[in-house]
């Protein structure tokens, strides 16, 4: 009987020198560090919490790289709009020299040359392509935008993409609005480079003049287009601005709910150390009683 309850004290002593060991470990990963919930075992709620949480923010690091994207083709494509201008410009330059009537035919000639290759400088523009795509293709982004003689591939439509929660922007731009004829005169730029060209070659005046209302056209179709290109990039960089915040916002969440403060893990650490200490001095004073009693 009296072997019985001696594995009986010794098997509780033990289970209390093993439980304090398991609580003196705990505080002293806790206190080193600094995450009070490192599994769902620590603190069921807290972790189911945290992981919520941390789905949220990794919904958040998806948007910035769709953000990021979006942000390059829309660089790429208002950058695009912004060299059409300066070919019109220097287009329009080209027409009123050649309006005169005056000029010879070498120069004519030589005007009708750079008329010529600021079209197909022009139709490269619109013809651009940003990671692997035609950004002025509309929703038909692996086909070519226009073709040689200014036929439109792509298909009308904007790419809609959410960059924060709750904000979604435009992506794109698609060209049949951008270089098309979805303008006041029904002609697209091409077109209108085109009838230049011819009549600066025949040196009709009156054509060339015409062609220079259109110039004006095709103008603001170019600047309707890039204002329309950098309001969504200026989108964007408020909708970096809150996704910072909230990321932000929520590491704070997360942390305040699987962190530990810092002041009372150390005071638990001491406190569960104690504790240990003294629960190994009991068990040695218990064993050694028993010890001696056997003696």
């Amino acid at each position: 009987m009296l072997r019985v309850t001696e594995n009986m004290l010794y098997s509780q002593m033990n289970r209390g020198v093993m439980t304090a060991q398991r609580k003196a470990y705990d505080a002293q990963r806790i206190a080193q560090t600094g995450v009070r919930v490192n599994k769902p075992s620590d603190d069921p709620v807290a972790a189911s919490r945290a992981n919520v949480i941390k789905s949220g923010i990794s919904r958040l690091d998806s948007m910035e790289n769709v953000s990021k994207r979006a942000l390059q083709e829309l660089t790429a494509a208002e950058s695009g709009m912004g060299h059409s201008l300066d070919i019109l410009s220097r287009v329009q330059e080209l027409a009123l020299s050649a309006s005169n009537g005056t000029l010879s035919d070498a120069n004519r000639q030589e005007i009708g040359k750079e008329v010529s290759y600021l079209k197909d400088e022009l139709m490269s523009v619109a013809n651009t392509r940003v990671l692997g795509e035609y950004i002025f293709s509309g929703l038909k982004t692996d086909t070519i935008t226009f073709q040689s003689d200014g036929t439109y591939n792509g298909a009308n439509g904007r790419r809609e993409v959410e960059v924060a929660p709750g904000i979604k922007v435009f992506t794109n731009y698609p060209g049949d609005q951008a270089f098309g004829d979805s303008n006041i005169i029904g002609t697209s730029s091409f077109d209108v480079l085109q009838n230049l060209f011819d009549a600066i070659a025949t040196n009709d005046t009156t054509a060339i003049s015409a062609e220079l209302d259109n110039l004006e056209a095709i103008e603001d179709q170019f600047i309707t287009a890039r204002g329309f290109l950098g309001s969504q990039m200026e989108a964007i960089n408020s909708a970096d601005t809150l996704r910072t915040e909230i990321a932000h916002s929520m590491e704070i969440r997360r942390v305040e709910t699987v962190d530990a403060d810092i002041v009372e893990a150390y005071s638990d650490l001491a406190r569960t150390q104690n504790a240990l200490q003294a629960a190994v001095q009991q068990a040695t004073k218990v064993i050694n009683g028993m010890r001696n009693s056997i003696v």
